[in-house]
């Protein structure tokens, strides 16, 4: 009986091997693919990658986007580098075969300040024989060894959007050496300790809070030295929420979340929803009937994931929205107040005021000055 072999091409550092898997089946596990990464920096963590995965690179102001729709994979790979010691690398894919990294820890070793978004993966370091999943909406801090390697496994046909920022420890402390200094000790040590000797691996509890800032640097849409503010601001503002999430932890004073994931998604669905249907009913005993979530689950996840109740949120969206018709449109007030789905005209010029400081008609007056001048 001859025997059944699958041949899986593995690139390490741009060369072509082969592994063979004798006895596997077309109905038994999937061909794993293997990234073997042995980089001095972040740029070159990214070639070793693109080596590997393919795709068609861009730079924009220094944001290199890596563009994939291949047999690896489809979606695309970004990074920035910062000087001040930190860079950011989001994943925004779906691998099409279940995708290992293994990154050597000798040479390119941050701190990784990981968050998952969308999806799911799952961390081990070498000397390791069992892996720790990183879930979805987990605070995840972790660094490697300096001898050896770790590695970062992700699922195949899963929709990932991973968003992980990169501390060189050097670089951070002669930059920001008075953030370092507030640290608690165990995070202290992990900032110092320069010749990356010890392991370190953080998974906090759900962290609602980070997902909103997350969301927001997946759905940049500026450009140029405005789009580099951004990045950075939000940045330093997931950085202080993952290392809040730590001091909570060892202090004991983060308790239990009381939205589960699956409920959360459901609430990330509704908000995606009011933000493509602007003018539908989303009244809380609607929103409950429809999605079996009760009024008190919803009101929660709103304030956890948006720090809004669900009346603020579509009232801020509807506002939001109103705003750019009357600044892209020729639609008058009248149409965009029924289009967003407010009922009452006076209602949405008192509440318009508040937000932008100018009533819609005084707005749409200068408008019309700015762009006469």
């Amino acid at each position: 009986m001859r025997e059944s072999v699958n041949i899986a091409y593995v690139r390490s550092l741009g060369r072509l091997s082969f592994i063979r898997f004798p006895g596997l089946g077309p109905k038994q596990k999937p061909i794993m693919l293997t990234i073997s990464i042995k980089a001095n920096s972040i740029s070159e963590y990214f070639a070793q990658v693109q080596n590997v995965l393919g795709g068609e690179l861009t730079d924009y102001w220094g944001e290199y986007v890596l563009d994939i729709d291949n047999q690896y994979a489809r979606g695309s790979l970004r990074y920035r580098e910062f000087e001040w010691g930190a860079s950011v690398f989001d994943y925004d894919i779906v691998f099409h075969q279940p995708t290992v990294f293994r990154i050597c820890t000798i040479r390119y070793n941050p701190i990784h300040f990981v968050y998952c978004l969308e999806g799911h993966s799952e961390h081990r370091f070498g000397h390791e024989s069992e892996t720790r999943k990183f879930e979805q909406f987990q605070s995840v801090i972790v660094t490697g060894p300096a001898e050896g390697f770790q590695t970062g496994e992700f699922p195949a046909g899963v929709p990932l959007k991973i968003n992980s920022i990169r501390i060189d420890r050097e670089k951070f402390i002669s930059n920001r050496l008075q953030v370092v200094e507030t640290l608690n000790q165990r995070l202290y040590d992990v900032f110092h300790d320069v010749e990356r000797r010890q392991a370190f691996a953080y998974q906090g509890s759900y962290n609602l809070a980070l997902a909103p800032l997350v969301e927001k640097l997946y759905s940049l849409e500026s450009r140029g030295l405005i789009r580099i503010m951004q990045i950075e601001g939000l940045i330093l503002q997931i950085l202080s929420a993952h290392i809040m999430d730590h001091e909570e932890s060892m202090a004991g004073t983060n308790g239990n979340v009381r939205v589960l994931s699956r409920e959360l998604m459901i609430v990330r669905d509704i908000a995606r929803q009011i933000s493509e249907q602007v003018a539908g009913d989303y009244s809380l005993p609607a929103l409950s009937k429809a999605t079996g979530l009760s009024q008190y689950k919803l009101q929660e996840g709103f304030k956890s994931l948006y720090t809004r109740t669900v009346a603020d949120y579509v009232r801020h969206v509807r506002l939001e929205t109103a705003r750019n018709l009357l600044r892209k449109t020729d639609m008058n007030i009248s149409e965009v107040v029924y289009s967003v789905g407010f009922n009452s005209r006076s209602y949405f010029s008192n509440i318009f005021k508040k937000q932008y400081g100018l009533s819609p008609s005084d707005f749409i007056s200068k408008l019309r000055r700015t762009g006469s001048d």
